[in-house]
């Protein structure tokens, strides 16, 4: 160990900064399993893989190899915050959805409740729902004289302006029975479904970001560190039943991973 410390300290001092990384990335994706943001098996391949990077950056079978696992700690390096990210914005999509939810318990027993109305129309707003968002504060703001509530007038003159020139009559399609809704409008005028609500929530699937970001880092980490390992330090024979095998799982991980997202938003 001392030898190979002063023949190379440069790449024994880049295999231990690599373990940085590594821990960031093991602590991330044990609370990701912890708040349920991926499944545990992804997460425990994840916290896998991230350990056998660490490993093999310290120890590399082939003197060609380090440069790649500094790669991967860089990349998990710039994964962590960016996945969190991605976290932190479902979990708001999520409360917006909720909040969407409460807008229509309270409109179900009183219809024509401004409040309700108006929070609605914010949480339909923030989660892009624009044209939907800015005819239902439109109607709820039409008889409210504006020197009573100059904030909400505002918020409503705003809406128009950065909608100008987008079409305003964007329908939407209700769950239950199929009949195509026009802007305006809280609930279904078929079957008086809540369908905004159902749309909020079929367009916000939770996880589905991190899901994809996980699964494309996994499969690139066994295209990128795993099959050149495999290559230079197994048997030719065994080089190339692991190699297989790694092509299998990174497809296995992408695939699962986008019809997860896929399947939910249908």
């Amino acid at each position: 160990m001392l030898e190979r410390i002063g023949m190379n300290p440069e790449s024994f001092a880049s295999g231990c900064l690599v373990w940085v990384p590594v821990a960031v990335m093991v602590i991330s994706l044990v609370n990701w399993m912890i708040m349920s943001d991926i499944d545990v098996g992804s997460g425990l391949i994840g916290i896998t893989v991230s350990l056998l990077i660490g490993f093999f950056a310290i120890n590399p079978p082939d003197p060609l190899l380090p440069p790649l696992f500094f790669i991967a700690a860089v990349a998990m390096l710039v994964l962590a915050p960016v996945t969190r990210i991605a976290v932190n914005r479902s979990a708001l999509s999520a409360l917006e959805v909720e909040a969407i939810g409460r807008a229509y318990e309270l409109l179900a027993a009183k219809p024509d409740n401004f409040g309700a109305k108006l929070r609605l129309a914010r949480s339909l707003y923030n989660k892009g729902i624009r044209a939907h968002a800015l005819a239902i504060a439109d109607e709820a703001l039409a008889d409210v004289p504006e020197r009573m509530f100059p904030e909400e007038h505002r918020m409503l003159n705003q809406w128009k302006e950065s909608e100008a020139g987008h079409d305003a009559q964007v329908r939407i399609r209700c769950f239950e029975c199929g009949i195509p809704n026009y802007p305006g409008t809280v609930f279904c005028t078929k079957c008086g479904a809540p369908y905004l609500l159902d749309f909020a929530q079929g367009r916000w699937v939770k996880s589905s970001t991190v899901r994809r970001v996980i699964a494309g880092w996994l499969a690139a980490m066994l295209a990128l560190v795993g099959i050149p390992t495999a290559a230079v330090s197994l048997p030719p024979v065994v080089s190339i039943v692991v190699i297989l095998v790694l092509v299998a799982a990174g497809l296995f991980m992408l695939t699962s991973g986008f019809r997860e997202t896929s399947e939910a938003k249908h």
